[in-house]
């Protein structure tokens, strides 16, 4: 009698070698099993909460897919036509906006509910995710609509299904719409878009492809959708020059600002600032050559020239303003250099910040309005003239305080109280004592106010002492200098000596609010730029530039700055328009790269919003993957596989990984990483590259193939060091790399799309968690074949032998391939050690046993037999039985039942008994069986025959 066992299961599956061959620690078949504790035991399904699609957004907290934000479902946009009727008989859920045109009606029945909810825009093609600094980039994927286009109009109608798929930036293809046409609004009200050119032919219902900019959400706030690109901007820029001679200005800021006869053309240009993420775009098309020509004398060298630039609302944010750098080059200069931040709002708004200026006697008064959210301004100013008559300016805000008295007995620091200034718009000045020995020593000022026409009274308050007195000393006019920051929308005056004016004034605006910008999701002074938002030139009582309500009160900005003194800062010239449609968006060293057919491009060094007209890689073949590992991109081609490493997007190499086991077309899903490890699948399987090469670890396997047979349905996942291979519906695998070695399952679990959490630790698909189900999955094994070393010699299989806990399922076994014997325990077995007899001793060169539908655990698993070629013939007298419980027997030879069904008697709780039962008398044959039906509490542990050779 020989027993052949495996109470090893940490190879996992193997059905490359022929099952009598496989390794002792392997099996031939294994689903839903996990490997990783050496036995057999379920792995634990997908349930709990959190699950959603497709994305989880860790600082939006919400998951992000081409449905929307949040797992939400599509919610169409709803337009009831004029004279149309909808009536809702069920409760509906419909994205905002919903549009009820004019003699048009929405009836909703009673008890029913309509739920108008925001539907994220321009999501509806996504295909990659990367976070990156707490912002979402995703790449999009081209697709097609259909569509009505004007001509001679830049309107386009598509369905409300379909405008919420498109973005700002995306570019249009079609019957009738013009090469390098763009989206530059929506109305959604309508389904219109509006392109940036007009169409050239009307037509009704055709296809149009839609070629899509890569996008953005920012610091969290889900309610805006960015292009990832900062377009330049499109300015109309004109140009003019005072009409004053050198000699007005003779002493003067502006002095020979330019040389005579200046042989660079003066041009300028802007670059918008992201509102989102304060990103600087590419410097705008210069203003043209002959503006300059026409209109800025060579001779007039001291003479400033007023460049006025107006944007439209493309340029702009949802607010109808934008942020923008002021670029010039010209004079002596051939670099384009950055002369003023600037504040620009869109000509179609109608009340954008502006100021109006009027000289009055020796004062010059302005006002600003419709100052922005979040927003202080002030002016600046420049007195100039002629020789020996220079114009000065104050805003009689307070240059210092004197302490005459000092005081005594202040334990904490008093409060300065400033009487208000009586001039008109005057802010009050602020100021705060410093004390040392209880009494006050200085007093600083913090803010210097502004329209103190006369000196005003200072006094003392708290602080727990007396006596100390104070005087405020009022600014001096000056030739040069700032007013207070202002919130004011009154009359402001600027104090001059002479009713004859000679100033310059710049208005400046800074965001100096603590609440948050909608735009932006920050505090607005978390912007601390100073942004020029207009210019006016008075002369005498004439103003020039900006003085008026509107768009002629502003846009205008005096330049008399010398070349030498221009901020060193140079505008992006290397931006490019981001490639439209590019797939498989990844970032590694930060550097995002993505591809377009056979082409890698590459952004530059941490800015995800600009690549360069230089930064891109070329392959042989369509870019089918990218993958990161380290401060590397690994690049995957159908049959190939690349290194893509360098510290500039124009110095980037790449370097052929030796194999042909690249990533098949749409299995670019299938791509993620375990440690340092980037795990695929290939045409052959399952693969693991390393660093230095790559293996396929479903080498063994002879059956493999991917769960979907449509590639892009084959999604896959990461925890634990465990990789997981699903599809919607069918058989999935799960490669298991836990301590070092590889352990192959399969699967039958089921996603949509998978995607790991690193804070939580959990791998998520949409209905839940790997791990997370409340049941364990019942898993399907089946052993290697038992063989004694000798698949050639033919053996007698009697009982089976099995050890576990909690243990539920069917176990067959089988001989030769041939099932034979099928046990069931419906319910679970908590001390799971069984002897299994076969109905029948069994003559075969193998045998395996396969579990199916099991829970539980199984620890091993044996099988007794003898050799055939052992066996003679023999006349059996009695078998005795050592056993504990009360055990059924049935007694075999040669496969005839020579005992009956015979119940043993109980030796008692803890007891071993005996028993010997007789044959009948001259029972002869070649293969003694006995048939048990053991229990958790009856058990056979040993039989002897009394038989003799015949």
């Amino acid at each position: 009698m020989a027993l052949d066992k495996q109470i090893d299961f940490s190879g996992g599956l193997n059905t490359r070698i022929p099952a009598h061959k496989l390794p002792e620690n392997m099996v031939q078949s294994a689903t839903n099993v996990d490997f990783s504790h050496g036995d057999i035991r379920p792995d634990t399904g997908i349930g709990g909460d959190g699950g959603g699609s497709t994305y989880y957004y860790e600082k939006g907290n919400t998951w992000v897919s081409t449905d929307g934000i949040g797992g939400q479902t599509s919610r169409p946009i709803t337009v009831i036509s004029p004279g149309s009727t909808t009536t809702i008989t069920t409760d509906t859920d419909i994205g905002n906006p919903l549009t009820i045109q004019e003699t048009g009606t929405y009836v909703i029945n009673s008890t029913k509910t309509v739920t108008v909810t925001d539907t994220q825009l321009g999501l509806g093609s996504v295909t990659s995710f990367v976070e990156y600094n707490d912002d979402l980039y995703m790449g999009r994927d081209y697709f097609q609509i259909f569509g009505t286009t004007v001509n001679a109009s830049a309107a386009v109608t598509v369905a409300a299904a379909d405008i919420v798929k498109l973005i700002i930036s995306d570019s249009l293809e079609g019957p009738g719409i013009p090469e390098g046409a763009v989206i530059i609004s929506f109305d959604y009200g309508t389904s219109q878009v509006t392109l940036n050119k007009n169409c050239t032919a009307s037509a009704s219902d055709v296809l149009i492809s839609i070629n899509t900019t890569p996008i953005r959400l920012i610091d969290g706030i889900l309610d805006k959708v960015y292009p990832i690109e900062i377009p330049k901007p499109a300015p109309t820029i004109t140009l003019s020059q005072l009409s004053e001679a050198n000699s007005d200005r003779a002493e003067a800021h502006s002095n020979n600002w330019y040389t005579e006869n200046y042989p660079v053309p003066f041009q300028y240009g802007i670059a918008r600032f992201d509102d989102a993420t304060g990103g600087e775009s590419g410097v705008s098309p210069l203003s043209p050559i002959g503006l300059s020509q026409a209109n800025v004398d060579a001779t007039l060298v001291s003479v400033p020239i007023l460049p006025k630039v107006k944007i439209n609302e493309t340029d702009t944010n949802t607010s109808l303003y934008g942020k923008f750098a002021l670029y010039r080059v010209g004079g002596t200069s051939t670099t384009i250099k950055k002369l003023h931040d600037v504040f620009l709002t869109a000509q179609q708004d109608g009340s954008p910040c502006s100021v109006t200026v009027a000289a009055n006697g020796n004062n010059i008064e302005v006002a600003v309005a419709n100052l922005p959210t979040g927003t202080e301004w002030k002016l600046r100013y420049w007195g100039y003239g002629g020789a020996g008559a220079r114009r000065t300016y104050t805003t009689k805000g307070l240059a210092d305080i004197s302490v005459g008295t000092a005081g005594s007995g202040y334990t904490s620091t008093p409060t300065v109280v400033i009487d208000a200034p009586t001039g008109s718009g005057g802010k009050q000045a602020e100021a705060v004592a410093v004390i040392s020995g209880g009494t006050v020593v200085k007093v600083v000022i913090t803010d210097k106010g502004s329209g103190y026409e006369s000196a005003p009274a200072v006094s003392f308050s708290g602080g727990g002492g007396s006596s100390a007195a104070a005087t405020a000393i009022e600014e001096v006019a000056n030739n040069y200098g700032d007013s207070t920051l202002l919130t004011t929308t009154s009359t402001v005056k600027l104090y001059g000596s002479n009713s004859v004016h000679q100033a310059d004034i710049k208005f400046l605006l800074q965001f100096t609010s603590e609440a948050i910008d909608p735009n932006t999701g920050k505090a607005y002074n978390e912007d601390t730029r100073e942004y020029v938002f207009a210019s006016t030139n008075v002369d005498a009582a004439v103003e020039t530039g900006d003085t008026a309500t509107g768009h002629d009160g502003c846009g205008t900005f005096i330049d008399f700055i010398p070349p030498r003194s221009l901020i060193e800062i140079e505008p992006i010239d290397e931006a490019t328009t981001i490639p439209y449609n590019l797939q498989h968006l990844t970032e590694y060293n930060n550097f995002f790269v993505g591809a377009k057919e056979k082409r890698l491009h590459i952004s530059t060094y941490a800015k995800p919003n600009n690549f360069a007209i230089d930064g891109y890689l070329d392959f042989d073949a369509q870019i089918t993957g990218i993958a990161t590992r380290g401060g590397e991109a690994v690049v995957f081609t159908e049959y190939g596989a690349y290194r893509v490493y360098g510290n500039a997007h124009n110095e980037m190499r790449k370097v052929k990984i030796p194999t042909v086991q690249g990533v098949p077309i749409g299995l670019h899903k299938t791509i993620r990483n375990i440690r340092d490890l980037v795990i695929y699948v290939s045409h052959s399987g399952i693969c693991m590259f390393d660093g230095r090469a790559v293996r396929v670890l479903t080498d063994l396997l002879q059956d493999f193939s991917t769960p979907s047979a449509t590639p892009i349905e084959n999604v896959s996942g990461v925890v634990d060091d465990t990789y997981y291979l699903l599809t919607s519906g069918g058989i999935g695998w799960k490669v298991d790399m836990r301590f070092g070695t590889t352990k192959i399952s399969k699967s039958t679990m089921n996603a949509t799309n998978m995607h790991y959490r690193a804070s939580v630790n959990k791998l998520f698909t949409e209905s839940g968690y790997m791990g997370g189900a409340d049941t364990s999955n019942k898993y399907t094994f089946e052993t290697r074949d038992f063989t004694g070393g000798d698949i050639t010699s033919e053996k007698v299989y009697q009982t089976i032998y099995a050890t576990g806990s909690d243990f539920s399922g069917t176990i067959n076994i089988k001989c030769d391939g041939v099932l034979t014997d099928t046990f069931n325990y419906p319910a679970p077995q908590a001390e799971f050690n069984r002897a299994l007899p076969l109905a029948t001793a069994t003559v075969a060169n193998r045998a395996s046993i396969e579990f199916v539908d099991c829970t539980g655990k199984i620890q091993s698993i044996s099988i007794k037999y003898d050799m055939l070629s052992e066996q003679s013939k023999r006349r059996f007298n009695a078998v005795n039985i050592t056993y504990t419980g009360t055990p059924s027997v049935i007694a075999k030879i040669d496969s005839v039942e020579k005992i009956s069904l015979t119940t043993l008697t109980d030796p008692g709780s803890g007891n071993t008994g005996t028993s010997t039962l007789y044959f009948p008398a001259m029972t002869e044959g070649h293969l003694p069986h006995l048939v048990t039906n053991e229990t958790e509490t009856s058990r056979i542990s040993g039989i002897v025959y009394d038989a003799e050779a015949i």
